[in-house]
């Protein structure tokens, strides 16, 4: 089934596996022959292996990780992992043997796809392994997590997520996150957990023991939390400002104020943009001078010093241009500050003058004349 590479001596015959006894002697006699490393790169351009293994991938994905130890398929033995498993091996090889095996799920999809299943079933088993073993389940999840050797985009069902059906899952998802943490920076994982709905099951559940054990997580997820609530108060400014009939609009605005304190000017300012995002093409000019009376009072309490001034016209640069539709608008969105006195005439000509950063050359060319006007 698999081609020589480290014993020419003994020929090998191209078998094509007919049932599970047959496919798994002709396993056992590769990894007998040739390191693992050797047989992962050997399977990723055998067909016959393609062809066959699909019915049979938890027994072979058990002999990978586990060496036959009953982690993934079968019952647990009472021996220790085959040397020549994932769980297994001396430590120096671990990396280079999951390096070649992510290469050949890479190559094969059917084998990347299963990994959403058998992680969580790999990492369930751990709470009752010796602690050596354990470890090691710990550190070969991180590594299929860092080579992205999975591919679902959301999943309730998928990695530490699944791991809230256990008892003392508290415990296992510590230690799986702390382990993360040694393929992976903290932003990045917590990415990970976001997207895979882990941040999400964790709000619902008690998790005093995750954050005792990995204070670094803590700090993500109060950082996360605090930032959806500023969106959400963005999302409460940009509705606010669009109720142009809405009588309690100061009331209201001023209990905003009160939760985003020092942020509370980035809450406007985007609030601000998403409705500018939103205006039709047609009518811009005339709905911008109409929707934001009421909240220019505010703008011009908290935009008063040069240098805010200066990070005001910054913004609006930035804001114009991560928005396409405010490309051609940069002009008229700048005129309504200045014309409501929020942004000076020498503060306009101080960035026209040193404009760099994305959008410059076709921001400056909108208000080329304007500037001439300003500067005489």
């Amino acid at each position: 089934m698999f081609s020589r590479r480290r014993r020419p001596q003994r020929k090998r015959k191209n078998v094509v596996v007919k049932d599970p006894e047959t496919f798994f002697i002709d396993i056992e006699e590769s990894f007998e022959l040739m390191e693992p490393e050797d047989v992962f790169h050997e399977l990723s351009i055998d067909n016959t292996f393609r062809q066959n293994v699909v019915p049979y991938l938890d027994q072979f994905c058990e002999r990978c990780f586990c060496g036959r130890y009953g982690l993934i398929a079968g019952d647990r033995l009472s021996d220790p992992p085959l040397e020549s498993s994932f769980l297994g091996c001396k430590e120096e090889k671990l990396n280079t043997w999951l390096e070649e095996f992510g290469k050949l799920c890479h190559s094969f999809t059917t084998i990347k796809n299963k990994m959403d299943a058998i992680l969580p079933k790999f990492l369930q088993s751990a709470l009752s392994l010796p602690d050596e073993i354990q470890q090691r389940v710990f550190k070969i999840s991180a590594k299929i997590v860092s080579m992205k050797i999975y591919n679902k985009s959301h999943s309730q069902d998928f990695y530490l997520t699944a791991l809230f059906i256990m008892p003392h899952y508290e415990q296992i998802i510590a230690k799986a996150l702390n382990t993360l943490k040694n393929e992976l920076n903290e932003q990045e994982i917590f990415t990970f957990c976001l997207q895979y709905e882990f941040v999400k099951t964790l709000e619902n559940q008690e998790h005093e023991i995750i954050f005792q054990e990995c204070d670094w997580f803590k700090i993500e997820y109060e950082k996360y939390q605090y930032q959806t609530m500023i969106d959400n108060q963005v999302i409460k400014v940009a509705q606010l400002i669009k109720d142009v009939n809405f009588e309690h609009f100061e009331e209201e605005l001023e209990n905003v104020k009160d939760i985003c304190k020092e942020q509370f000017l980035q809450v406007v300012q985007k609030a601000i943009f998403v409705i500018l995002g939103q205006l039709n093409k047609q009518n811009f000019s005339t709905d911008i001078d109409t929707l934001f009376v009421k909240i220019i009072p505010y703008i011009q309490q908290l935009v008063q010093t040069v240098p805010q001034q200066a990070e005001f016209m910054d913004v609006i640069q930035n804001q114009c241009y991560q928005n396409p539709s405010l490309h051609d608008n940069f002009k008229q969105i700048l005129l309504l500050f200045y014309k409501n006195q929020i942004i000076d005439g020498r503060v306009i000509i101080a960035w026209f003058d040193r404009a760099d950063g994305k959008g410059k050359k076709s921001f400056t060319q909108q208000i080329n004349q304007f500037c001439s006007w300003l500067k005489e």
